[in-house]
């Protein structure tokens, strides 16, 4: 099977290009932005960023904004550092229970 691939491989870069691929992505990008213009265009509230793909109705995007502050916030709260817990091992402290300061007066 692998050595009929290779003949077909071989046998097709043998032979003329029939076609110029240099600007085949540009062509394919235009096509796909033409199709989602007639969408993103019929949606209320909807801002068309150029015209482009990254159209989306302007409530989608500020409710993504708000839930991301919103779990931005609540994690950053959630996750910030508390005091650490009273013990007698607190050794590098100014208030160290056991310091030589502490226990000579």
């Amino acid at each position: 099977m692998s050595k009929d691939l290779d003949q077909l491989l071989a046998r097709l870069k043998s032979g003329p290009v029939d076609r110029d691929l240099r600007n085949l992505e540009p062509q394919v990008w235009d096509r796909i932005d033409a199709r989602q213009k007639g969408v993103f265009a019929e949606l209320p509230a909807s801002f068309p960023a150029g015209g482009g793909l990254m159209a989306a109705p302007l409530m989608s995007r500020i409710g993504a904004m708000t839930l991301a502050v919103a779990i931005g916030l609540s994690v950053g709260i959630l996750a910030a550092p508390s005091g650490p817990p009273a013990s007698g091992f607190e050794v590098f402290s100014t208030q160290a229970p056991f310091a030589p300061s502490g226990l000579l007066g």
